[in-house]
C-alpha cells in the first residue's frame, strides 16, 4: 500500500501576469487594510527605474510608503538589524520586497524581528520563529531562487563563513505579485544565471526523495518552460512571450 505522506503549501494569493504589479499592487494592499508600507529594495533596482515605477503605483493608489534601498546581494545576518532599525522608525504596516532573493529574504527578516525582537541568529534554523510580523508582499525582478513563494530565508554567517536559513511558515508572503515585466531590464548575463538556477531547483524538486505527483507536476513544466525560452529571454529580455 503507498503510505507516503506529502504536504505542500505556498503563498495564499500568487498573482501572475504582465503589468500585474501596475494593476494590482495598490488594491492588493488597500484589501489587506494597510496604510503604509516599507519598499525594501537595492540601489540597482532603483538606478534602472524599477522601484520609480513602483513608487509611482504607490502614490497614485494613495499608499503612504517608506523606501529602503540598501539591500544587498548575498547579505550577511549582520544587515537584517540595520534594515530592521530602519523600518521601524518608520511605523509601516506592511512590507513590499521589490528585486532578487537577496531583497525578498531580506524583507523576510526584518517582518520576523520586527514582530518577535531579539537577534536574526536566534532564528537561524528550522521552525524558530514563534509569530508572523508584517504583511509581505514580494515582487521578484529576477526568476532564480523563487523566494517569493518559499518559507526560507539565507544568509551569511560571517564568522562561521557559511550560509544559514531562516525557516518558517510565518516568514511566508501574504502575496507574491509575478510581473514579467519587472525583469525587461535585466541584463543578458543576469537572466541567463537566474534562469539555469531556476532549471537546477526544477531538476533538484523533480529527483528529491520528497518529491510528490504534485511537485513533480510542477517542476516538469517548469523544466519544459525554460528549455523552450530561456535562450530566448538571454538574447532579447524585451520578449514578452
Amino acid at each position: 500500500m503507498y503510505q507516503n505522506i506529502h504536504r505542500f503549501f505556498t503563498v495564499p494569493n500568487i498573482i501572475w501576469g504582465s503589468d500585474s504589479v501596475r494593476e494590482c499592487l495598490a488594491s492588493e494592499i488597500k484589501a489587506i487594510g494597510i496604510k503604509k508600507v516599507a519598499l525594501i529594495t537595492d540601489k540597482t533596482i532603483v538606478q534602472v527605474g524599477i522601484a520609480g515605477a513602483v513608487e509611482s503605483y504607490l502614490r497614485s493608489g494613495n499608499i503612504e510608503y517608506f523606501i529602503y534601498d540598501d539591500a544587498e546581494s548575498e547579505p550577511a545576518f549582520d544587515i537584517i538589524q540595520t534594515a530592521c532599525d530602519a523600518v521601524r522608525s518608520a511605523n509601516i504596516d506592511a512590507l513590499v520586497a521589490l528585486g532578487g532573493g537577496s531583497v525578498i529574504d531580506l524583507a523576510k527578516a526584518v517582518s520576523v524581528i520586527l514582530a518577535n525582537g531579539g537577534d536574526p541568529l536566534d532564528y537561524a534554523g528550522v521552525g524558530k520563529v514563534s509569530k508572523a510580523g508584517p504583511p509581505l508582499i514580494a515582487i521578484p525582478t529576477t526568476a532564480g531562487t523563487g523566494s517569493e513563494v518559499t518559507p526560507n530565508a539565507i544568509f551569511v554567517h560571517k564568522e562561521k563563513q557559511t550560509k544559514m536559513g531562516i525557516v518558517s511558515q510565518h516568514i511566508l508572503p501574504r502575496v507574491a505579485i509575478v510581473d514579467p515585466q519587472m525583469t525587461i531590464t535585466v541584463p543578458p548575463k543576469i537572466t541567463a544565471a537566474t534562469g539555469m538556477d531556476a532549471l537546477c531547483h526544477a531538476i533538484e524538486s523533480y529527483i528529491s526523495i520528497k518529491a510528490s505527483p504534485l511537485t513533480d507536476i510542477l517542476s516538469l513544466q517548469a523544466i519544459e518552460y525554460i528549455g523552450q525560452n530561456l535562450r530566448a529571454a538571454v538574447k532579447d529580455g524585451s520578449n514578452r512571450d
